[in-house]
């Protein structure tokens, strides 16, 4: 099945006439955050796949070209405890960085998932403000370019897994945008989800979870590269402690970085690379 809704509207205002109250997750200064309880809008299903966008209200994503920045959109389920990974970061903190003082099994690690700014914007603040989720387990976590999210294998001999929402379960909304216009402008929220109807929750999908691994294990706040040349961070390796499957993996980036790989066992396993300057995205 494939839910397609547009579930809401509301407008962002001009940054320079408006700034976002105090509460929830909010990382840019010159920002406008939505936050929405949906409650049980799916029941008793298993999600493969799933998209939620901010768009103008014929459905068109609104980007850079719309003069919109969308800097972090985040679904959680406030009827479920956060995924604890069994991922556990080898080596010490080592040199100016500041200490991670909850270590590497929380599903954020007390860390700024999206520790830069919008275009011409002011930095983030630190990822003590993603405890304000709480204890919900959080489903879908994007940034500006890639709204979307896969909890189920495209090989057919892989388990079969996928995202279970319960009868009772509450579905948490926040959205924080940029807008670039002088004026106000409309938007509204679509979600596209593809889904499995069951009666109860099924044996034979593998429960799955959302985890962040930051890029330099004990950084709390932005990395500040050399100004004259290019660096690249090495993360510490991480165990994992039990057999996991791997499903999906999205590298996210900020303000000027390149690319970042990820390695399994010594391997390549995803290389993203940054482009900048494009006009759906502006990077």
């Amino acid at each position: 099945m494939l839910f397609e809704s547009k579930l809401f509207g509301d407008h962002i205002r001009p940054k320079s006439k408006h700034l976002a109250g105090e509460g929830g997750i909010k990382l840019d200064k010159h920002s406008y955050l939505f936050e929405y309880n949906l409650g049980s809008v799916w029941k008793d299903c298993i999600v493969l796949d799933a998209r939620i966008d901010a768009t103008d209200k014929t459905g068109k994503k609104l980007d850079l070209s719309s003069e919109v920045y969308t800097h972090n959109i985040i679904l959680s389920n406030a009827g479920q405890s956060r995924s604890v990974a069994p991922l556990t970061p080898q080596g010490s903190c080592t040199g100016s960085l500041p200490t991670n003082p909850s270590g590497g099994s929380n599903p954020f690690g007390g860390f700024n998932p999206f520790g830069g700014s919008a275009p011409k914007a002011s930095r983030g603040t630190g990822g003590s403000q993603f405890s304000r989720l709480g204890n919900f387990r959080p489903v879908l976590i994007e940034g500006h370019k890639a709204n979307h999210v896969s909890w189920a294998p495209t090989n057919n001999t892989a388990p079969k897994s996928g995202l279970w929402i319960g009868r009772d379960d509450k579905i948490l909304n926040s959205v924080e945008l940029v807008n670039y216009k002088e004026g106000p402008q409309d938007v509204y929220f679509t979600i596209d989800m593809e889904y499995l109807q069951f009666e109860k929750r099924p044996a034979d999908y593998l429960e799955v979870g959302f985890v962040t691994m930051i890029a330099m294990d004990c950084a709390d706040l932005q990395m500040m590269p050399p100004a004259d040349k290019p660096k690249t961070y090495t993360a510490p390796d991480h165990l994992v402690t039990a057999d996991s499957n791997l499903i999906y993996l999205n590298p996210h980036l900020h303000d000027g970085a390149l690319n970042m790989k990820i390695f399994v066992n010594d391997k390549l396993a995803c290389n993203r690379e940054a482009v900048y300057g494009n006009d759906v995205s502006g990077m």
